[in-house]
């Protein structure tokens, strides 16, 4: 008798662990109703999965917009949810902003950027001269004005070099877009990765998206990171309002809204 139950016991233990090895999606619809597949990959816009009856079989996607939380089967999870000015925002298992006490500062990364509208902003050489080269120096120039550690109510540090090499690299010919322009949260974290190694606490960067100045606004993600491993624990896009004269001052000050916005935003955390 013994030995005839001993095949049910085992498919019982076999059910159950295959139960928990699996990923759970959390939707924003449906009262928050549970999801249960294999993720297979997370895109800016997607999430690719296949079924835990049939992970042979074909990969799945669904709407990235419609999930609020994924728990991987290793227990670590990744939320999706609304940032205050209306953009996206990730935060990583285990990031309470309260633990830490320093940042790091890596400065404005315009490597990515477009300016939405051809020929509104006059001679593009001028523009990555000032907006991007003479930006980051303003900051750091202004500190009473670009308060930094006020903001976010850490010890800010800034290491500008990496940002201010990447930005010096940008192609104006590659500036001006049409039409509105975003890029999503993979294409941040494989930017912050560039970043790794330079620090053994956590960084800051502000990744500047768009300008557009028939619109009087600027997008940038801000992300805080492992300066070690490159790993993103934060990141949330924000809008800021630009001001004053000079493509420099009109930005930066674009950037310094956002600065403000994003700080209050992780002290509420």
């Amino acid at each position: 008798m013994k030995n005839s139950l001993f095949p049910i016991f085992i498919c019982i233990i076999a059910s159950a662990t295959n139960a928990f090895a699996q990923d759970r999606m959390i939707m924003k619809t449906g009262g928050g109703s549970v999801f249960f597949c294999k993720v297979i990959e997370i895109s800016d816009d997607a999430i690719k999965y296949k079924k835990t009856t049939n992970l042979d079989g074909p990969v799945y996607s669904m709407k990235k917009s419609d999930v609020q939380q994924i728990v991987f089967e290793n227990g670590t999870q990744e939320t999706f949810s609304k940032s205050g000015k209306g953009g996206e925002s990730s935060i990583q298992n285990g990031f309470v902003y309260d633990n830490i006490n320093a940042l790091t500062w890596y400065g404005m990364d315009y490597s990515l950027v477009r300016f939405i509208g051809s020929g509104k902003y006059g001679d593009l050489a001028r523009l990555k001269s000032e907006a991007f080269l003479e930006g980051n120096s303003l900051v750091l120039n202004e500190p009473d004005k670009f308060n930094l550690s006020k903001f976010y109510k850490k010890k800010v540090t800034p290491k500008i070099n990496i940002s201010a090499e990447r930005n010096s690299e940008v192609d104006v010919k590659k500036l001006e877009a049409e039409q509105e322009w975003k890029f999503g949260e993979e294409t941040v974290k494989k930017t912050v990765k560039e970043y790794a190694g330079h620090g053994a606490g956590y960084g800051l960067l502000f990744m500047v998206e768009s300008c557009d100045i028939g619109k009087e606004k600027a997008a940038a993600w801000v992300v805080v990171f492992n300066e070690q491993t490159g790993n993103t624990e934060y990141l949330a896009r924000f809008y800021g309002h630009p001001g004053g004269s000079g493509a420099r001052n009109l930005w930066t000050n674009a950037m310094l809204d956002i600065m403000e916005q994003s700080g209050k935003k992780l002290r509420k955390m």
